[in-house]
């Protein structure tokens, strides 16, 4: 795990049992599944992370391509979301794992990320990493 990210294996053992299913609703690709295997977890999501959704939507908001092209992007961007809801739901994990970078930011407020992250509550931050559990 690289170093920024430092403590982020204490910080999942501290609120959750052992071998706790994870999943990941960033952008940050490269944490997810270090750190399930750091924890003795199980990753519940068919996908490390909903970097397609934000570097889509970035797109959009820049107005590329024709409309075809948007059209596709678009459809990109609720798959990736549809899929994440539906982990979530099927998986129920005990932890997500989300970041600070505005391209997140973004696409949490996709109706679709946004109902699959109401039942969880922000825990704790660890660098540019934010931990969300289930809500009691």
């Amino acid at each position: 795990l690289f170093r920024s990210h430092e403590g982020l294996r204490a910080a999942i053992q501290r609120h959750v049992q052992p071998q706790p299913r994870l999943i990941s609703a960033s952008t940050l690709f490269h944490v997810a599944y270090p750190v399930v295997r750091q924890v003795g977890g199980v990753f519940v999501g068919r996908s490390n992370g909903i970097w397609v959704t934000a570097h889509a939507q970035d797109l959009l908001e820049d107005f590329v391509g024709d409309e075809a092209y948007r059209a596709r992007l678009q459809s990109y961007i609720d798959r990736d979301a549809r899929m994440l809801l539906e982990d979530v739901r099927a998986h129920h994990p005990d932890i997500i794992l989300t970041d600070h970078y505005s391209g997140t930011s973004r696409a949490l407020r996709h109706p679709d990320i946004a109902a699959a992250m109401a039942d969880y509550a922000r825990l704790e931050e660890v660098g540019d990493v934010v931990l969300w559990g289930r809500k009691p």
